[in-house]
């Protein structure tokens, strides 16, 4: 993946992606926005200024703005609003994860944490952009950890 990051293209369109991300983290919307009861799919359009749903990465940052979770999706604002609410069984193990990690044990408690983070997203079509972008981000991620 790393030699493929290298191609001069790819990096040219990537690299204005990743700036944005890096910057925005400090406006991202809150996480409460999407757990909200009576926010549907077009009420978030509303709120976060979009015209419809869209294919692309998004990154949830904590109140450190270090990037906690990191994830892709042809429809990104239904997505997050999926991992917040946690109705799927995939959705509660990663709450389970953010958990532990602040040394609790049920997947509640890890979205009372990620209600309280910042989310913010950026459009990729093409599929190996996306790809490239998700490894970068989780790449970081397990760096910040580390430190």
């Amino acid at each position: 993946m790393e030699q493929l990051i290298r191609n001069s293209t790819l990096s040219k369109r990537i690299t204005g992606k990743i700036d944005f991300i890096k910057q925005s983290k400090f406006n991202g919307f809150p996480m409460k926005l999407f757990h909200q009861r009576g926010n549907g799919i077009e009420t978030l359009k509303l709120k976060t200024g979009r015209l419809q749903d869209f294919k692309g990465l998004f990154v949830i940052y904590s109140h450190r703005n270090n990037p906690v979770i990191v994830g892709s999706s042809t429809t990104v604002l239904n997505e997050i609003q999926n991992l917040i609410r946690g109705h799927r069984k995939t959705d509660r193990i990663q709450l389970e994860n953010i958990a532990h990690h602040f040394g609790y044990k049920t997947w509640f408690a890890g979205q009372s944490y990620v209600k309280n983070m910042k989310v913010c997203w950026v459009d990729v079509t093409r599929d190996i952009d996306l790809k490239a972008l998700k490894y970068i981000f989780n790449k970081r991620k397990i760096e910040l950890i580390a430190e």
